[in-house]
């Protein structure tokens, strides 16, 4: 009787396709880039068995819970920038950097006070220069 079990062998079921499409699975399951017999779990980074009860369970553990949570989250925090517009304009930005940037060249206090007077009389209309007015003052 032993010889006929050790004939038999065991059966490993591959990665399949469909579980792609299954909801429960399509979202973190990876094909195995080496054994067709192994699933890899996108969240945890897990290597695990290609069987479905397996899979189901793993996807009940505590460990994965909080892996894919964690995942959310973080895709959440990257539509801020979409959301978030910045309060200073690109063109205020570059005209600090120049500023900066002559204050830094000449190293005197006396000149800043000289730029301060300058800047409303290059544009009147100019917002950005108002701005910066009001940066530059606001500095000093």
């Amino acid at each position: 009787m032993p010889k006929e079990k050790e004939d038999k062998k065991k059966y490993c079921q591959k990665y399949t396709n469909a579980w792609e499409t299954d909801p429960e699975l399509k979202d973190w399951i990876a094909r195995d880039s080496i054994n067709d017999t192994l699933v890899t779990c996108k969240y945890c980074r897990t290597v695990l068995k290609a069987h479905k009860k397996d899979l189901l369970r793993h996807a009940k553990t505590e460990k994965h819970k909080k892996a894919v949570s964690l995942e959310k989250s973080a895709k959440s925090s990257r539509l801020i920038p979409t959301i978030y517009k910045p309060i200073i304009s690109e063109k205020t930005k570059l005209g600090e950097i120049k500023i900066c940037a002559f204050i830094a060249e000449h190293t005197a206090v006396l000149t800043v006070d000289h730029l301060i007077e300058l800047l409303p009389q290059l544009d009147p209309t100019s917002d950005a220069l108002k701005q910066l007015l009001r940066t530059c003052a606001s500095f000093l």
